[in-house]
């Protein structure tokens, strides 16, 4: 679709290595990368994966989307998932996995 993305999984107990990944991460303003809520009207086609969307429009030239994913179980035995979405300005650092005790995607 034209757009320069970066998709992590992040397992619990890890991190992405170094933080911040870019020189500058664009605020939500200049650059409001989503995941969610999906576009209104937008149906998924049959027989497709459960799934995100993002809108490539907002990622301008010389710029990365990044997503970090993340999916624990809690402390009562529950599912969390949990999505980081930002655009940065190129170059955009590789996710290196390095042990935390903090949330996976805190930034």
């Amino acid at each position: 679709m034209g757009a320069n993305v970066v998709v992590n999984y992040i397992p619990y107990g890890k991190k992405c290595s170094p933080q911040p990944r870019s020189s500058h991460f664009l605020s939500k303003e200049e650059a409001p990368l989503s995941v969610f809520p999906r576009p209104e009207g937008w149906e998924p086609k049959e027989g497709s994966e459960p799934g995100f969307l993002i809108d490539p429009s907002v990622i301008g030239p010389g710029q990365t989307g990044v997503l970090e994913f993340s999916v624990s179980e809690n402390d009562r035995g529950g599912i969390v998932a949990g999505i980081w979405a930002a655009v940065g300005r190129d170059p955009i650092a590789e996710c290196e996995l390095v042990d935390t005790t903090e949330a996976p995607l805190s930034h």
